[in-house]
């Protein structure tokens, strides 16, 4: 019984290897030791804090490897993110009337360590719904939250 285990775990050992998996699994060693971020977010809808945004930057990071500390806590990265949402137009079809609004976002990415500022950016996303400006700036937010995780992700990693 013990043979007919050990022969199964190395078939399975040998096939990962041969179809070259092995990089995943040293990329998942490596990565073992988490980055500690310090989020600063500014992010309103129309004049109203939208805290949601943050939130929806926390998670996606956090599935990544990536710790949340306080300022206090000496992390190793800090990001700054500050972002307005504005009316765009209103589109009337028949009885149907779809709202757009934009989220401009400026994003900076720093060493807390050194200060020095590896990455400064600035985007605009364009949202739509139905049931008003306010709900289409949303949109335009949860687009951003992915666009904005990868690149934090990818310049964490240089």
């Amino acid at each position: 019984m013990k043979t007919k285990l050990f022969t199964t775990i190395l078939a399975v050992l040998f096939s990962i290897i041969a179809m070259g998996q092995t990089n995943t699994l040293v990329e998942q060693t490596q990565h073992q030791n988490p980055q500690t971020l310090y989020l600063v977010s500014h992010a309103y809808i129309f004049g109203t804090e939208y805290s949601d945004f943050k939130g929806e930057i926390q998670r996606e990071l956090s599935d990544r490897n990536v710790v949340f500390v306080t300022a206090a806590a000496n992390p190793e990265w800090i990001v700054y993110i500050t972002a307005f949402a504005r009316e765009y137009n209103k589109h009337d079809s028949g009885d149907i009337s779809t709202y757009y609004a934009y989220v401009d976002l400026d994003l900076i990415i720093e060493n807390a360590a050194t200060g020095q500022r590896i990455y400064q950016g600035k985007f605009s996303e364009k949202g739509g719904h139905t049931h008003g400006f306010d709900y289409a700036a949303q949109v335009a937010y949860q687009k951003l939250s992915s666009q904005i995780s990868a690149i934090i992700i990818e310049k964490l990693q240089e």
